[in-house]
């Protein structure tokens, strides 16, 4: 099924910009929208996954699916002038991304890697199946997400009922670094930064973030700042706030990697 969706006939894959034909993915968000998604949790296609995972030697059940609840967190936060960086409670301390916003101001992009996740961590691979988007709208308010396949092309086998491939088990470490930055003042997001990549997506993301919150650099300037640094980074940066001044808003996208960065006038 993944072969016949991303290779042509000869064998090779896609190149950016060719269409990709996805029918039994289609098909499958078609029953979500009508039939609801609990068909996902628990219904027919719920039990599709199941039985995928069986075939490859998984231990899902469909309970498991049933069950599964999102976790709501609270953030960690660091001030930077009248803003505030949110980031999520990672590491043990719950403080990993705050501990390296800090450190990549003081030291090398590699230093700072190495001294929060790892000199080990930082040598993986770039691509660990993680891809990350970055979304504003007019009303001020902003998402950053990072989404984990937890290796490339997951499990690299599909379900192929419904055209999705199947995750593996999560790895200990860094799965990308979403940040969020907001002017309480204005009560309004001016920042949103994805980093992919595993560790280093992270630091990349941090550099980023930090470039352009505590050093004043240009979003465009602190993207090209970073290319020596492995990982992958979209961001969104509006400096008088998305809702207020949304002409000041400036989005980019990894200038190393395949990307998309759009805007559409509010």
């Amino acid at each position: 099924t993944a072969r016949r969706i991303f290779l042509r006939a000869d064998g090779k894959p896609l190149d950016e910009s060719e269409t990709v034909v996805q029918v039994e993915l289609a098909s499958v968000l078609t029953r979500i929208r009508t039939r609801g998604v609990s068909d996902l949790y628990g219904g027919e296609a719920g039990q599709q996954i199941v039985q995928a995972a069986a075939r490859r030697g998984g231990r899902i059940k469909i309970s498991d699916l049933r069950n599964y609840r999102a976790i709501w967190r609270g953030t960690a936060k660091t001030p930077i002038g009248n803003r505030v960086l949110h980031l999520p409670a990672l590491g043990k301390d719950k403080n990993q991304g705050r501990n390296l916003l800090s450190l990549v101001v003081k030291t090398s992009p590699s230093e700072a890697g190495a001294m929060v996740f790892g000199s080990e961590k930082m040598a993986l691979d770039v691509d660990r199946g993680q891809a990350g988007l970055v979304i504003g709208d007019s009303f001020g308010s902003s998402v950053a997400c990072v989404f984990d396949m937890n290796s490339a092309f997951g499990a690299a086998t599909t379900v192929p009922e419904l055209g999705i491939f199947m995750a593996t088990a999560a790895k200990e470490g860094s799965g990308g670094l979403p940040v969020l930055g907001v002017n309480n003042h204005l009560n309004q997001t001016v920042m949103a930064v994805s980093g992919t990549g595993g560790p280093n997506g992270s630091v990349a993301a941090a550099m980023v973030a930090m470039d352009v919150m505590e050093r004043g650099r240009t979003l465009v300037d602190a993207m090209a700042g970073r290319r020596n640094v492995k990982g992958r980074v979209q961001g969104l940066w509006c400096p008088k706030g998305i809702r207020t001044r949304p002409e000041s808003c400036q989005f980019a996208t990894d200038s190393q990697w395949h990307g998309l960065a759009a805007f559409d006038a509010f």
